[in-house]
């Protein structure tokens, strides 16, 4: 089978998802504008395109002739086009669900809570396609031809410009962005993708969690070994920069709550694991402390997971792997309704603000075996039964 990957996959997480895929399948990626724009190293037999080699969707198609194409977005005027193209010659195109958010209302706090995009990344990313000769609209109206004249699509590509692609995307249904499939770690994660696209219950296939699912069969097997527990582990995410351009608060409140947790761990005579967010890895604006130990790449989330005393961390999917098994303590940053459907388990505790951290003298307690099992049949783990095979199941039907 030969699979076409539309989609980055800087995050080894997203990687993960699709290496059931490699061995028995001729894989495609189509990844950037430009090959000057990629940076990343490439894997072994696998084969790489870029958007400004093609005329049109229809072009990228005809030279790699895909038996199915996966994406991780419906809603960029060039996913929209490779979509739209899919359709046409009959090659079937799946979703795959990534993130941890599962409304509308909560990306668009976040995006209200947005306080700038670093300017010179974007300065530079529209560098790289001008020098590419590329132009995305261009590429767009090649690839729908006399459908681009639909007002619906005008209407569409101006919201999206002065709003966002995901406002557009809630405000203007179109069937032409439509896949065939939506793989979806769970029901509660596929309803954002119902708010933005409408009628699409029947199309939607629940596969699991594949980084749950892998972190809770590592962690089983560790059951009879006793690790360490001197130490805390905060779950980080790039809220004050990164290269995902996100600018949510300030480096001097991220440090403190860094200072904090680091202070809050040493009064239990622990050290304060940060496992820092890939695209913080270059982040050379860390604070100094001690007590802190910064982390990038681990062997085994897993073990680490099971040697914490207790985790912390903003919001993101790999909490979900320490909420299963460990107290955690979850720092709100914004009003998102995330946190309210993780408070209601016990071993869960609400941390609102910088005081509440600093006044925190009660830990939450670690959740019993029943709680455990409940919260990942919510969460999208399947008792072994494994994402990669749900994965290729929907590929071969």
């Amino acid at each position: 089978m030969r699979i076409l990957l539309n989609f980055n996959y800087d995050r080894n997480q997203w990687l993960e998802l699709l290496k059931p895929l490699f061995p028995s399948n001729e894989i495609h990626w189509l990844r950037y504008i430009s090959k000057a724009e990629d940076q990343n190293a490439h894997l072994v037999n696998h084969h790489y395109h870029y958007w400004s080699e093609y005329f049109n969707a229809q072009g990228i198609l005809c030279a790699i002739n895909p038996d199915v194409i996966i994406i991780m977005d419906n809603k960029s005027p060039l996913s929209i086009a490779l979509i739209y193209a899919a359709k046409k010659s009959k090659i079937p195109v799946y979703y795959l669900q990534h993130g941890v958010l599962a409304s509308f209302k909560d990306y668009k706090i976040l995006e209200g809570n947005l306080k700038k995009i670093d300017k010179n990344r974007i300065e530079k990313l529209s560098e790289l396609k001008a020098n590419a000769g590329f132009s995305t609209l261009s590429f767009f109206r090649n690839s729908l031809g006399s459908r681009f004249f639909n007002p619906k699509i005008f209407l569409y590509l101006f919201v999206a410009k002065k709003y966002g692609e995901r406002t557009a995307a809630y405000l203007i249904k179109d069937k032409i962005r439509i896949p065939d499939k939506y793989l979806c770690f769970s029901k509660e994660n596929a309803q954002l993708n119902i708010e933005l696209d409408g009628d699409i219950e029947n199309k939607i296939h629940i596969v699991g969690f594949p980084e749950l699912e892998k972190i809770v069969t590592e962690y089983e097997k560790l059951a009879n070994q006793s690790l360490d527990s001197d130490y805390w582990l905060h779950i980080d995410q790039p809220l004050s920069g990164g290269d995902l351009g996100e600018d949510f608060i300030s480096h001097k409140e991220h440090h403190d709550i860094y200072l904090a947790l680091s202070k809050k761990a040493a009064q239990h005579n622990c050290k304060l694991y940060v496992k820092l967010h890939p695209g913080s890895f270059a982040n050379q604006n860390l604070p100094i402390d001690n007590n802190i130990i910064w982390l990038k790449e681990v062997g085994s989330l897993a073990s680490l997971i099971k040697g914490a005393k207790i985790c912390s961390g903003f919001y993101s999917s790999l909490l979900l792997c320490c909420i299963a098994f460990k107290p955690t303590l979850l720092y709100k940053i914004f009003d998102i309704s995330w946190y309210k459907n993780m408070s209601k388990y016990s071993n869960v505790q609400i941390i609102n603000d910088m005081k509440g951290l600093e006044n925190l003298n009660t830990l939450p307690p670690n959740p019993s075996s029943s709680e455990t099992s409940s919260f990942l049949k919510q969460n999208g783990y399947f008792e072994n039964e494994y994402f990669e095979e749900k994965l290729i199941r929907n590929l071969n039907s």
